[in-house]
């Protein structure tokens, strides 16, 4: 199950979060399901987990790129893949052992 929440923060604050929370889900190739968007003073903090490098660089682009947004902090961590995975051309396939040598 997802977590999402907005810090308490003023008003122009908590709209400014939840914009960046709708980006967020509106873009279709970014799981931003454990992402928590935290402003103060327009300054957004990004926390939380994402499942790659690319979702939280794009995590943060998203952030940045909204009117209201100061400064973007990325306190985002990349899950690890679960041991039998491995990260091939197009993302998490097959065993892990597979790519040891």
């Amino acid at each position: 199950m997802s977590t999402r929440r907005i810090e308490h923060a003023p008003d122009s604050d908590a709209r400014l979060a939840r914009r960046i929370m709708r980006r967020l889900d509106a873009t279709p190739v970014v799981d931003a399901g454990n992402v928590d968007v935290c402003v103060d003073g327009g300054r957004v903090e990004l926390r939380g987990s994402v499942e790659s490098f690319s979702d939280r660089l794009a995590c943060a682009e998203i952030a940045e790129s909204l009117a209201g947004a100061g400064s973007v902090t990325n306190e985002l961590r990349v899950r690890p893949f679960d041991e039998g995975w491995q990260l091939g051309p197009s993302g998490p396939t097959g065993s892990f052992e597979a790519f040891r040598a």
